[in-house]
């Protein structure tokens, strides 16, 4: 059974397992129907993902990193998702932050290009 809202698959890109779960739970009541989530801890699973699951929806932390090696490059997530938003530019984007100013910044950043 597909829901009314058109959303079928979702993809959240975060390194926060607890927050994927959180996101996942509350989608899953706001969503009904069959909608199907995808987890990405680092942007590499979060492109092999859209990849291998085109989503309807992407809800990213703004911090997530590169790799798992690559944790210490605090532009990654920004760049990440101004190539999602480039190559995909019809596609939902929720940024998702612990951290307000980071996330002001990046969205001042991508409003800018």
């Amino acid at each position: 059974m597909s829901n009314k809202s058109g959303i079928n698959v979702v993809t959240i890109a975060d390194d926060c397992l607890e927050d994927f779960r959180s996101i996942r739970k509350t989608l899953q009541r706001a969503l009904p129907g069959q909608v199907e989530f995808f987890h990405a801890s680092t942007i590499d699973e979060l492109f092999t993902s859209f990849k291998n699951h085109p989503p309807d929806l992407l809800i990213q932390d703004i911090n997530i990193p590169r790799s798992d090696e690559d944790s210490d490059d605090s532009e990654a997530g920004l760049t990440a998702l101004f190539d999602v938003v480039n190559e995909f530019p019809n596609l939902p984007v929720i940024i998702n932050s612990g951290q307000l100013q980071e996330s002001q910044k990046s969205l001042r950043k991508l409003q800018n290009k």
